[in-house]
């Protein structure tokens, strides 16, 4: 499928850091009439200890887990590619195959592709 690569990004900015932004401040406007516990502009101030807490134990698990799963994965393949694999670019390296660039004069590189699609008047100047 095209464009499914990068999700994740959204993912973790829509979930990651608005749950870490706003789970503690809704420890100061829980309503026991929705979520059935108070927060602190009901009077129960223990809501700003409990949010927090639940925050940092997310963070960690995810942390944990996130780190053992990483050594499981490294000892069976190797999560960096060597020093000598680098320099030679991974395209070479892990799919045996060169990518063709052009240089553009006064411009960033560009896929020898996109030279055909972009006169050299849209081209960004930099």
């Amino acid at each position: 499928m095209v464009g499914t690569g990068l999700r994740w990004v959204g993912w973790f900015g829509v979930h990651g850091v608005g749950g870490l932004t706003w789970t503690p401040p809704a420890g100061v406007f829980a309503t026991a009439s929705i979520g059935g516990a108070s927060g602190l502009t009901e009077g129960n101030p223990q809501q700003l200890l409990i949010r927090p807490c639940g925050v940092a134990a997310t963070l960690a698990w995810f942390g944990g887990v996130t780190f053992v799963l990483l050594k499981l994965v490294s000892a069976l393949v190797p999560l960096r590619v060597s020093r000598g694999q680098q320099p030679e670019g991974l395209d070479i390296s892990q799919h045996g195959e060169a990518v063709q660039w052009i240089p553009h004069p006064n411009t960033f590189f560009l896929p020898s592709g996109w030279a055909k699609l972009c006169p050299d008047s849209v081209l960004p100047m930099f």
